[in-house]
């Protein structure tokens, strides 16, 4: 269709100047000769069909028409010349500056044609790049700004605008949150400066490391570029890589020193039994081994718990459903929570499979559970909660005992961590590794003084092989 249209325009106008020439032409053979000064006029009309195809076809366009203009202007100087009166080589010089102006004026505008067309292309690439640049941009994942020496964005990318809300630096919260470092690097103090900053968003708290260097030109500093990346989830894997890495450690230390350990104290409670089971030994005698043998009971028993933690998980894997799990778990200690004073009671949405091994799954809610009946010295309630969440199953452990303190919260799932005056400091590490032996995820969310809630997310299990472990 476009090709069509320009067909027919450039037909039209070649008709046009055909017209124009042909005008002019007939305005000449057709004028008595003796109206001299009328045809000098018609002369220069000549020039408006030659300077129109200069502009309109460039070189060949002028020179083409000029020449068609001087054949058809030849004749009339032979036929008119002696009535005109009008020298010969004055007509023959107007032929050539048919043919010079129109050639001139062809060249200048094919000149300006082929520069208009280079510049033309130029902006082309440049806008290309720049679509490019905004691409690559809008592509980071990382948020990006870019700000002058008089503190205006000059550029801002996709993660910034949609995440951070960065428009302006007056108007953006994050943005007057660095305002100060981002000073320090505009007027030279530094050149970069590298911190992480927490900011809640859409109700999540986030970690950002921020890099704000300076940007220079001619010596002198024109501006800052901000290159912001959220490290939050990278923040999180890193600190349960190391404690998966204490985890391993301890494990290794477990299972290599727990057997050297038990089997002397093994030898001097026997001695210690065989010593008390003699009537010659003193009252005094006898309580102070009385106290040996029970300290020795107790190290057996954090012995026992050493090398129940530095096992491999073994048993068979099966297809069982959450609820019933967690009712079978009430059920088994509904009497020492009565004890303690304190209800436990079971909310369950939905009833889902999961695929376990039951025994030591139960053992990991026991291990909760009684962490958080003894979290209520004076009694209270412990809820556990089952529900569905984004294609996982949610347990929930919600007590409102003394909760445990921001700066312990980060500690409670790292072995021997106790603060507890009997405690071994191993129950909730043991209950970390079998949550993650079954590819579960654990969350501790505690204020002292309201209580805490322990949350276990857990794939559901979907048609396929259970696996023995």
């Amino acid at each position: 269709m476009k090709e069509c249209i320009r067909y027919y325009m450039k037909k039209k106008d070649i008709i046009n100047l055909l017209f124009l020439i042909v005008a002019v032409t007939a305005l000449h053979y057709f004028t008595i000769a003796n109206e001299g000064e009328i045809h000098d006029f018609y002369r220069r009309l000549y020039y408006i069909p030659i300077i129109l195809a200069a502009f309109k076809y460039h070189f060949k366009g002028g020179l083409i028409t000029s020449l068609v203009v001087s054949t058809l202007y030849s004749p009339h100087i032979f036929i008119f010349k002696k009535l005109e009166n009008i020298g010969l080589a004055n007509q023959l010089l107007e032929i050539v500056l048919f043919i010079f102006i129109g050639s001139l004026t062809g060249y200048l505008v094919e000149q300006l044609y082929q520069k208009n067309l280079m510049l033309t292309e130029q902006l082309e690439k440049i806008r290309k790049v720049e679509k490019l640049n905004d691409r690559i941009l809008d592509s980071m994942q990382n948020a990006l700004v870019s700000i002058d020496i008089k503190h205006n964005i000059t550029l801002v990318n996709k993660v910034a605008r949609e995440t951070l809300f960065v428009d302006s630096i007056s108007s953006s919260n994050f943005m007057k949150r660095i305002n100060p470092e981002i000073i320090e690097v505009l007027k030279g103090k530094t050149k970069s400066i590298k911190k992480k900053v927490a900011y809640r968003i859409n109700e999540s708290n986030l970690l950002f490391q921020i890099l704000i260097t300076s940007i220079h030109g001619n010596s002198e500093i024109e501006g800052a570029l901000i290159i912001i990346e959220d490290i939050t989830e990278r923040t999180k894997f890193e600190e349960e890589f190391l404690k998966s890495e204490k985890l391993s450690a301890v494990g290794l230390m477990a299972s290599s020193l727990a057997h050297e350990i038990r089997n002397p104290l093994g030898i001097i409670k026997t001695i210690i039994q065989t010593i008390l089971s003699k009537k010659t030994v003193s009252t005094d005698d006898m309580d102070g081994l009385e106290i040996i043998d029970s300290e020795i009971n107790r190290t057996n028993k954090v012995i026992s718990e050493l090398l129940n933690y530095s096992k491999p998980m073994k048993g068979l894997k099966t297809i069982e459903f959450i609820g019933e799990v967690v009712l079978e778990t009430e059920r088994f200690i509904k009497r020492y929570a009565n004890e303690k004073n304190i209800d436990v009671i079971c909310e369950i949405e939905m009833d889902v499979p999961v695929c376990i091994i039951k025994d030591r799954f139960k053992q990991a809610l026991i291990n909760i559970i009684l962490n958080s009946i003894q979290a209520m010295p004076d009694g209270g309630i412990v809820r556990i909660k089952v529900l569905i969440k984004d294609n996982e199953v949610e347990l929930s452990i919600i007590d409102n005992g003394i909760g445990i303190s921001q700066e312990n919260i980060k500690q409670v799932f790292t072995p021997f961590y106790t603060t507890k005056v009997s405690g071994t400091g191993l129950g909730l590490s043991m209950t970390l590794k079998i949550i993650e032996e079954h590819d579960g995820h654990i969350e501790i969310i505690s204020e002292q003084n309201i209580g805490t809630n322990i949350t276990i997310r857990m794939p559901i299990y979907t048609a396929g092989e259970v696996e023995n472990a």
